[in-house]
């Protein structure tokens, strides 16, 4: 059965599967995450040894959703640059160095990441949230988003009940609005004294250290704040993996990205995966994962 899926990955998602790159590295923005995978029988490395399943979306303001994993033996940055190649656009991510590594491509922090350092660095006692730093690191950040959810038309559960501002009046009043508050978050980081090597020392850090990269959605109305874009993509690997736990072989992971790309792919975009993929595999030609006929 797994040497199935290797044969109908090779000869039916690969095609499917290159044209989604290309049609994702058109685009002038893209989302990028990466989780672990482990390949039991890799050439040299030992069957504990972790390897890498990256993953590049396209953004909300596209229109359409194309998710592609890209199978790696290592979370070295050089993977995300042999998969990117010359690409200069915006690039959404994490704070993992190794995207600094795309020196054509634009870099754009996440401030859900920023966020979620600072809840893990809220005391236990609820009490203490009024005068506790770590508190106000989540009150500033929510400020933000709610900002954010404000130009999309969206209420506090993420429910559309309005219409969104146009890109134009969006990109005015971030510029207007939110900068403002993200230059006094940055001010006030700076005011900060935590203890060293405590949980709210780590997000202060992560915040300065990213500082250059979360004012990068300023720049464009389709940019994201954050990038839970890409981890909203890469979770339901996330859970089959807990369920097949690994790979044999380098092949069958391979297949497994190809295949994760065109499934996940097709359900964001609202297709029925199983009828999308005997729609594929009955056609002479490539169907894409949102093509509805």
């Amino acid at each position: 059965m797994a040497n199935w899926i290797i044969r109908i990955a090779e000869e039916k998602a690969r095609l499917v599967y290159e044209l989604m790159k290309a049609e994702l590295l058109s685009g002038r923005i893209i989302h990028a995450d990466e989780t672990v995978v482990q390949v039991l029988h890799e050439p040299g490395r030992s069957a504990k040894t972790q390897s890498r399943m990256w993953v590049y979306c396209t953004p909300a303001c596209s229109g359409r959703y194309l998710v592609l994993y890209d199978y790696c033996q290592t979370r070295g940055g050089y993977n995300a640059v042999s998969f990117l190649g010359n690409y200069d656009g915006y690039v959404v991510c994490d704070g993992y160095d190794g995207y600094n590594r795309l020196t054509r491509a634009k870099r754009c922090g996440c401030f859900a990441h920023v966020r979620r350092k600072f809840v893990e660095a809220l005391p236990s006692d609820k009490e203490l949230w009024d005068t506790s730093a770590a508190a106000e690191g989540v009150r500033r950040c929510d400020r933000l988003f709610a900002l954010e959810r404000e130009y999309d038309g969206k209420d506090k559960d993420g429910k559309q009940i309005q219409e969104p501002l146009s890109p134009e009046e969006k990109h005015r009043r971030r510029n207007e609005e939110m900068k403002p508050l993200m230059d006094d978050f940055f001010k006030w980081l700076m005011t900060v004294n935590p203890a060293g090597g405590s949980k709210l020392a780590k997000a202060v850090q992560y915040a300065l250290n990213e500082k250059r990269y979360l004012y990068g959605f300023l720049d464009d109305p389709g940019i994201e704040i954050s990038n839970n874009r890409a981890e909203n993509a890469i979770r339901p690997f996330v859970v089959g993996r807990k369920n097949w736990l690994f790979s044999d072989s380098p092949k069958g992971a391979s297949a497994s990205a190809m295949l994760y790309s065109l499934v996940v792919s097709a359900k964001m975009n609202g297709l029925n995966a199983e009828d999308y993929l005997v729609r594929l595999f009955r056609s002479p030609d490539p169907v894409l994962p949102y093509e509805t006929t």
